[in-house]
């Protein structure tokens, strides 16, 4: 990294602590590091709205929003404009930011073309553009592959004897992870162990709205739920405390998500609806069990094997900036 360029500004939507993630590592690299929402704001109807792609819908707050950051960046340049899994911003804001402050941007997505893409809009104005998807990046010449990682906070040291959750999950509510969590928890109870759940909703509208759009929410209840946002720490000690971790990917998309990383880093086995898994250098079959979302079984053996070290060689948060940031 150019640490004469050490001014850096994170625009990245509130999830699962990783924003804070992402400034720890970069303070501790040598940057200087000013932090934003992507999104005006993380109320309900907003992010529905930002998903569906009904930008229109929201453009004075949005508007309002980035006008703000951008004085903000007026009255503190920065040298790069790192920005994270976009919804909210457009190529007019950027072109914006660009001509006022003159930095370089950098462009980070851990969501698919599919889920999000109204940052093709704007590919050709960063400087480097990169994804966790590997078809992205393979139909995208402006993007480059680039997998996810874990933060530091994973890298404690394990005692496998002090183990004490059988199975965990932890994750947002989204698609068909409902129905698949409940089937992968059915086999594994019938084999006498427990699942420990922390499924994530933003708040009651959004479960009943999804549960009206989502047949295999019909038998559900808000009461499976929990709107309360875990912290890095607090997910790390889970991990590290589990045998097996559960890992839900959404369908269709074939980019491993940081939780991949994170659970086999604190030494747990992983139960993943994504095959793709086999095609990175970590990949061993007696710590990770991939499984059919459609016609779900876990083996038997799998989840009794005893657990062994994995080497995930160098997936960290550091690294993966470095790869991001390097000859900005």
């Amino acid at each position: 990294m150019d640490k004469n360029a050490n001014q850096i500004a994170v625009l990245c939507p509130d999830f699962f602590g990783y924003p804070e993630q992402i400034k720890v590592a970069l303070t501790k690299l040598g940057y200087n590091v000013s932090l934003y929402d992507e999104r005006p704001s993380n109320r309900a109807r907003h992010k529905i709205l930002l998903r569906l792609g009904f930008t229109v819908l929201l453009r004075k707050s949005i508007e309002e929003h980035y006008d703000n950051i951008l004085e903000m960046l007026v009255s503190r340049p920065v040298d790069i404009l790192l920005l994270i899994d976009t919804e909210a911003i457009s190529r007019d804001i950027v072109l914006k930011i660009k001509n006022r402050i003159n930095c370089k941007v950098v462009l980070y997505m851990w969501d698919s073309v599919k889920n999000k893409p109204g940052f093709l809009k704007y590919i050709d104005l960063c400087d480097k553009a990169f994804t966790f998807d590997p078809l992205d990046a393979k139909n995208i010449d402006e993007l480059k592959f680039l997998p996810l990682f874990y933060a530091s906070e994973y890298s404690k040291s394990v005692d496998v004897s002090q183990k004490y959750i059988d199975v965990s999950f932890v994750g947002t509510l989204h698609s068909d992870r409902y129905r698949v969590l409940k089937s992968i928890e059915k086999q594994i109870s019938s084999e006498g162990l427990v699942v420990s759940k922390h499924i994530y909703i933003q708040n009651k509208f959004f479960y009943f709205l999804r549960r009206i759009l989502n047949i295999s929410l019909w038998e559900s209840h808000f009461e499976e739920f929990t709107t309360l946002k875990l912290t890095t720490d607090e997910v790390a000690d889970i991990f590290r405390s589990s045998k097996v971790v559960i890992d839900i990917n959404h369908p269709g998309q074939i980019g491993l998500t940081s939780r991949t990383f994170e659970a086999l880093k604190s030494g747990a086995k992983l139960i993943t609806t994504n095959s793709a898994v086999a095609d990175y250098p970590f990949y061993d079959s007696s710590m990770i069990s991939i499984i059919d979302r459609n016609n779900i079984h876990v083996d038997k053996s799998f989840l009794q094997a005893d657990l062994r070290p994995v080497d995930m060689g160098d997936y960290s948060l550091e690294k993966w900036l470095d790869s991001i940031l390097h000859t900005i």
